[in-house]
């Protein structure tokens, strides 16, 4: 998998310990800064246990952004190739498709996302992963 600073994801709880994962295990650019951007529409307080465990397995900190999903493909857009955004992180299918219309993510081609998530729920082109995580309907 090649990642590029400007990779968006857009992940629910369960994919997101797997989305992070992969890109501690294949991003150059993490490793050399330490730092993973997430721009996150979630506000789960479970969240933020996934992210304090993730930086204590790979020692890369996490860089939380919040706020509500349209809110943050405005910024992301305003920010441009400029973003430090490394993760979109939202539980709106609607807004993965809006931010791809934007043109802010890009495709990931991932193994591990692959055969993890069923076709059903993940973008033909890789741009976005979905999940049902414990049944709240979450998307990537």
């Amino acid at each position: 998998m090649s990642i590029s600073r400007r990779i968006f994801l857009a992940s629910g709880t369960a994919m997101a310990v797997v989305a992070v994962g992969e890109l501690s295990k294949k991003a150059p650019v993490l490793a050399q800064t330490g730092t993973v951007n997430l721009y996150s529409a979630r506000h789960y307080d479970t969240d933020n246990q996934l992210y304090q465990s993730f930086t204590k397995k790979t020692g890369i900190k996490v860089n939380l952004v919040e706020a509500e999903a349209d809110q943050l493909i405005e910024r992301i857009k305003n920010e441009g190739a400029n973003s430090p955004a490394d993760v979109y992180l939202t539980v709106d299918g609607g807004r993965l498709w809006r931010a791809k219309q934007a043109g802010i993510l890009q495709p990931v081609s991932s193994q591990v996302l692959t055969s993890a998530i069923p076709a059903s729920l993940r973008d033909p082109q890789g741009f976005w992963f979905g999940s049902i995580a414990s049944g709240t309907g979450d998307c990537l």
